[in-house]
This record gives structure tokens, C-alpha cells and sequence, in this order.
């Protein structure tokens, strides 16, 4: 994927107004201006895998000279990352793909940096400035009340309350087996340094109150000076682990989701959505939808600050949420729930809920939860529903064993190129004649021949879907000859992530320079790539002659001036229009409308067709 200079500019701005929220006065004037030229150059690159490493390289040697604070630069990283994962998951028909090919391209460049770091701090002795936020940070809260009350015993010399105090911060131990602490404190050489530094700071405070009862002033001036340096470094870590949760939190939820196997307690998860949301972001516009979204985050939060011994939740891609609650039973978790839904609907905000017992889910694992999470929103489930026993999940474990074999099966078809082509005619809405041919992808199984269908979204999915293009491309050329008799247009279909790959692209200036030059290729243009892409569009016509047609004309919300500048920039010559639509033109005036601005001169479009 290639980043264009436009969406470069909008990601460098909402991180500026991430960073003016969260992190005001982090960086100095000049750091600033050091610091988005670094961005700039690290996101031309960051998503072409060859380029990646170097500029992660790159990036963590400017962030060095800068002096940047390692946790300040991963939630930069972090934020940008969940800024681009919103401004890219309209793309694509599932925003979890989106997520799966940005999450790793990150998550790599993550790696580079924090090995540079580790190096640079392996040579130096300072420590971290702590970025700890105890308001919202629970662990870093129940230090911080510790650490004040163990001054304030001090500074008076109440030995007997220092004694206690030294010997007493149980709660934080305790509170480390809690779902949200497991989360921030996910990865276990973390939490067994978290568990470490907790018990030398203990260790030292005792040690301490030793020294004042003896009057060792001395030695417990040292020891202090080793207690203060040890609670700062561990709230180093600790806020550390926050920053990164917080600004990746859904990840980290899906990965400790995936370990859920490991702790032996009963585990629920449910998903809240707020109902007709769609509906309300169209009628209403996005900022009210918005709105809506951060009350129900609000209660959430509210509701985890009661019951963190037993809930987790992170807020999703498509304005859902997801609760975890762990250790209690069924209706003790809808007894949790139930007053948040409550508290929402006396706002005027309905939620629809669905709650899974996961213990009957045949594994727990990352695949096994995206599916989870799939079955959920592209399944009709009764409303507010308990799925709390083997035959409730039944149907769900069955459809997650059939798309995982789907995928190794799919992975082994393109692997072994069983990919063909049929031909679709597609006509001229003036006169019916066959205007065009539509190359449609089949691939061929010991069952027969699957239609795309019944298997694009599968292909997205698992980021198969450039493959899939690529090859389609090959069996053209494979049937070139006959495919020139037609002298027809032929039109193919392309993915927005092929489109904007370099591989494909390049591998379509070669098809259009070699084997397929004589025929007339049209690449059709959803509506969405249409309306985000319109100078990657007219680049690649530009430079290689290619047309575009516009799918569905009339049927979404395509931007009448986009296709005019596309038009007029000869890179769209057709309009591509259901049959659905054109059936209708004898009993709508609004169609009437349409297809008379379809065949004004302004559009410079040189045939509109429909299917057959």
C-alpha cells in the first residue's frame, strides 16, 4: 500500500491532535518540527514490507538524537497506528483485515525501534521520566497512595504507622490477577519484572524501617534514596504498559483473549452495539454518532472502576465493545451488565447485547476469536441473547471450524493456481447490443466451481486477495488470443488493497505492455475506491493507458463530481449500472433524472452498460 501525499498531511495532522490532547508539552517547538518530518518520511514507506526495516531504523536514530522518552515515541507510533486503522477501514468489507495488515507492519517497525532502544539504554544509567497518570492508571494508583502514605509516616516519624505501611501494599498484588491488569500486563518477562520490582520495593522498605528504628540515619538515607529510585522505575514500567494499552488496546485485548486458556476461571464475553448507529451517522451526521459512542464508553469505564476484579472491556472498529468478565457465573454477569445498558437507555441510548460463555467454544485462540467476532455482527442474533451452554454455541463452533478449513483450503487453491475465468456480456443501455465482456473469477475444487461470491470476502480476510488479482490477470493472458477475437472491452474486477499495492501495480503496466496490449482492459472502480483514490486512478491510466469504469453508478453515494474529474481526466469512460436500477426507469422520475445527467455532454462518458 502506497500512501499518497494528501493522506500523509490528514495522518500527521490527527496526530498532532492526539499528541496536543494527551501529550501537550511533551515536545519542544524544535523537537515538533523534528519530529512530523520524521513521520512524514517513516509513513511513505511504513507499509511496503522492503522498506519498512530501514525506515524504522531510520526512525528510532532521530527519535534518539531527539532524546525522545521510549513510551512518549510507542504511543506516537501506537496512536498513528489506530488513526490510520480509522481513516482506512471503510476500504475494506471487514475493518479487521484492515486491521491484520496494518497492525503488522507496525508492530514490526515497533520491534526495530524498541531493539535501537534497547541497545542506547544499555549503555546509559538514567532512568525514564515517568509518564504515570494514577488518575487512570489503576496499579500506578494504588502506588502512588501507597508512596504517599510512606512519606507521610516518614516526614512525621510515626514509626509503628511506618511499619505497617512497609510491610502492607497486599492490594497491589492482588490487583495484578485482575482482567484489565492482565491485559496491560500481558507479556510475561513484564509482569514478572512488575512482580520483581514490586517485591525488592517492599524488600527496601523494610529494610528502611530497620534503619530508622535503629536511628542508622545514614544507611537509611540511602536506603530512601534506593526506595524512591525503585518505585520511580517501576512506575516507569508500569506507565509504560499503560501508554501502550491504551493506545493499542484492542490488540491487546484480542491477545489476551487468546491466552484465556491459561487462567482457570470462567470467562464471558459480550458485545455491545448501539442500535441503528448507522442510521443515526446518516440521518444525523457522525459527530452525533460519536457522541453517543464515547456516553457508552464513558459508562463502561464507570462500570470497570466497580468491578475491576472481574471486567475488561476495549472499544471495537465498527462502534461495538467488548466485555470480558471473568470468574463469575452466567447471572452474575448479566447482573453486571444489565445497569449499564439501564444507564444508557434513560440517556435515550439502546444497546443491543450478546453474551458467550467461552468455555464452550471448541478452542480460544486469535483465529478462533476474529471468527467469533465475524459470526457476531454478520449473523441475525436474538437481541440482548445468553449463549451459555454446547448446543446454544453449536452453530457458531460448526460455522468457525467451516471458514477455518475454507481458509487452508483457499490458501492451497491459489497455491496451486485452480483458477479460471468465465466470461459475463455486459450491454449498451442505448441500444442492448453487448457493449462489453466482465472476466469473472472461478475457482475450480474436487466439488466443482466455487463463484466469487462464495469466497472474495474469505480472500480479504486472509489477505489473499492481491493473489487472487494477480492471478486473475495471468489466466487472462493464459487466453489471450481468443480473448482479442471479441475485440470487446473486457472488464475485471480489482481490489482497493491490490490497486494500491506496488507488486500489482507493476505487474499491470507488464500484463498491459506484454501479452494483453492488443486487448482493451477496464478495471471497474467500487464506489469507495472511487472516491478515495482519484489521483491514484488517474496516475495509473497516465501512466499505462488502462480505463476505468465506475461499478453501480447511481446505486450508493458516489460524488457526481468525482466521477466528472475522473470523466474529463479520460481515466473512467464507462458507467457500469444494475440491472435493478435500469428496470425502474419507466416508473421513477428520479431515475429519468439521473440517466439524462448520465448522457449530457459535461460527463464525457463514452458508454453507460448494465449486466445482462
Amino acid at each position: 500500500m502506497h500512501l499518497t501525499d494528501i493522506q500523509i498531511d490528514h495522518f500527521i495532522e490527527a496526530l498532532r491532535a492526539f499528541r496536543q490532547k494527551h501529550l501537550p508539552d511533551s515536545l519542544t517547538s524544535e523537537q515538533l518540527v523534528s519530529v512530523d518530518t520524521m513521520v512524514r518520511a517513516f509513513l511513505k514507506v511504513v507499509l511496503q514490507p522492503e522498506q519498512t526495516a530501514q525506515a524504522a531504523e531510520d526512525i528510532a536514530q532521530t527519535a534518539l538524537e531527539l532524546k525522545l522518552p521510549y513510551a512518549l515515541l510507542l504511543g506516537e507510533i501506537n496512536a498513528l497506528k489506530k488513526i490510520m486503522l480509522a481513516y482506512f477501514k471503510a476500504d475494506y468489507d471487514s475493518p479487521l483485515d484492515a486491521f491484520e495488515q496494518i497492525d503488522r507492519a507496525f508492530e514490526h517497525s515497533k520491534n526495530i525501534i524498541a531493539r535501537r532502544y534497547l541497545h542506547t539504554l544499555a549503555q546509559a544509567n538514567d532512568l525514564f521520566p515517568v509518564l504515570a497518570k494514577p488518575e487512570k492508571q489503576y496499579l500506578l494508583q494504588i502506588y502512588d497512595r501507597w508512596f504517599r502514605t510512606l512519606r507521610k509516616a516518614l516526614t512525621e516519624n510515626d514509626l509503628d504507622a511506618f511499619k505497617h505501611i512497609a510491610n502492607n501494599n497486599i492490594h497491589f498484588i492482588e490487583a495484578l490477577n485482575y482482567p484489565e491488569t492482565l491485559i496491560v500486563c500481558l507479556d510475561p518477562l513484564a509482569c514478572t519484572e512488575v512482580h520483581d520490582a514490586h517485591k525488592n520495593i517492599m524488600r527496601q522498605a523494610a529494610l528502611l524501617y530497620v534503619k530508622l528504628l535503629q536511628k542508622h540515619y545514614e544507611q537509611a538515607y540511602l536506603l530512601y534514596t534506593d526506595l524512591v529510585a525503585g518505585v520511580k522505575q517501576l512506575s516507569a514500567l508500569l506507565a509504560t504498559l499503560y501508554f501502550n494499552y491504551e493506545t493499542d488496546r484492542m490488540s491487546l485485548f484480542l491477545n489476551f483473549m487468546e491466552n484465556l486458556g491459561y487462567i482457570h476461571k470462567q470467562a464471558y464475553l459480550t458485545l455491545f452495539n448501539v442500535r441503528n448507529l448507522n442510521q443515526i451517522n446518516q440521518l444525523k451526521g457522525e459527530d452525533v454518532g460519536d457522541a453517543l459512542l464515547e456516553q457508552v464508553d464513558k459508562q463502561l469505564q464507570n462500570s470497570l472502576e466497580k468491578n475491576r476484579s472481574h471486567l475488561a472491556y476495549t472499544r471495537g472498529l465498527m462502534g461495538d465493545f467488548y466485555v470480558l468478565t471473568l470468574g463469575l457465573t452466567a447471572d452474575e454477569t448479566l447482573s453486571l451488565l444489565q445497569p449499564i445498558s439501564d444507564a444508557l437507555a434513560k440517556q435515550g441510548i439502546e444497546l443491543t447485547r450478546h453474551t458467550i460463555n467461552l468455555t464452550h467454544l471448541k478452542l480460544v485462540d486469535r483465529t478462533t476469536i476474529r471468527q467469533l467476532i465475524r459470526y457476531l455482527h454478520g449473523h441475525t442474533l436474538k437481541e440482548n441473547q445468553l449463549l451459555d451452554d454446547e448446543a446454544s454455541l453449536e452453530p457458531i463452533n460448526v460455522w468457525i471450524k467451516a471458514q477455518v478449513a475454507m481458509s487452508v483450503n483457499l490458501h492451497q487453491l491459489l497455491e496451486q493456481d485452480q483458477l479460471d475465468i468465465h466470461l459475463q456480456p455486459l450491454l449498451n443501455t442505448q441500444n442492448s447490443n453487448i457493449a462489453a465482456f466482465e472476466a469473472l473469477g472461478r475457482l475450480n475444487t474436487d466439488d466443482g466451481i466455487l463463484s466469487a461470491g462464495l469466497f472474495i470476502d474469505k480472500l480479504i480476510e486472509l489477505n489473499l486477495i492481491e493473489r487472487f488479482d494477480t492471478l486473475i490477470l495471468n489466466t487472462i493472458a493464459r487466453y489471450a488470443d481468443a480473448l482479442e477475437q471479441l475485440n470487446q472491452p473486457l472488464f475485471i474486477n480489482c481490489s482497493p488493497a491490490s490497486l494500491n499495492s506496488p507488486a500489482y501495480q507493476q505487474h499491470l503496466k507488464d500484463m498491459i505492455q506484454g501479452p494483453l496490449k492488443n486487448i482493451t482492459l477496464v478495471i471497474e472502480l467500487t464506489e469507495q475506491t472511487m472516491l478515495n483514490s482519484v489521483e491514484q486512478v488517474i496516475g495509473l491510466h497516465q501512466e499505462t493507458g488502462v480505463t476505468f469504469a465506475i461499478d453501480d453508478f447511481g446505486t450508493g453515494f458516489s460524488s457526481l463530481k468525482t466521477v466528472v474529474e475522473l470523466a474529463e481526466a479520460g481515466a473512467a469512460n464507462f458507467l457500469k449500472i444494475d440491472g435493478s436500477l435500469t428496470c425502474m426507469i419507466g416508473n421513477s422520475s428520479a431515475i429519468q433524472r439521473l440517466f439524462k445527467l448520465i448522457y449530457s455532454p459535461h460527463m464525457k462518458i463514452e458508454q453507460t452498460i448494465m449486466h445482462r
